[in-house]
């Protein structure tokens, strides 16, 4: 849906009510151009969403389960992979999907099982997005 193209109210266009509707129409426009931003690709997982991105680093020692803390408030609901990169040696193009398999413990903690799809004789930069209720 395309964002309707009225950007600005103003007191030329409200002629009964000029006396009193300025000082309603400054605070409802910086609303307006804050709704507007936003919505044109203003919205962040960072910033908007209830989520949080972390990073982890897998070596040829790591040992499942990855056990560590959410920031997310309330039960995390899902866990994607965004991005993975091999960081060894000579990378080569992963040829099979990456999959976490995971699991809410309780206490804001996040336990990882098994991550699929990776060679486990080489090193990555995982990122993933946790999202809460």
């Amino acid at each position: 849906m395309k964002l309707p193209p009225l950007r600005k109210l103003s007191v030329e266009n409200f002629e009964d009510q000029k006396s009193w509707i300025g000082k309603l129409l400054f605070p409802l426009n910086q609303f307006m151009s804050s709704i507007r931003s936003a919505l044109n690709n203003g919205l962040t997982f960072s910033e908007n969403i209830n989520s949080q991105i972390k990073e982890i680093t897998l070596t040829e020692s790591t040992s499942y389960p990855l056990i560590f803390s959410t920031t997310v408030t309330g039960k995390p609901q899902g866990l994607w992979v965004v991005s993975i990169n091999e960081i060894s040696g000579a990378p080569a193009t992963l040829s099979t999907s990456v999959f976490c398999d995971w699991e809410y413990i309780g206490n804001s903690k996040i336990k990882i099982k098994a991550i699929t799809g990776l060679d486990a004789t080489k090193k990555y930069e995982l990122r993933i997005i946790i999202i809460g209720e």
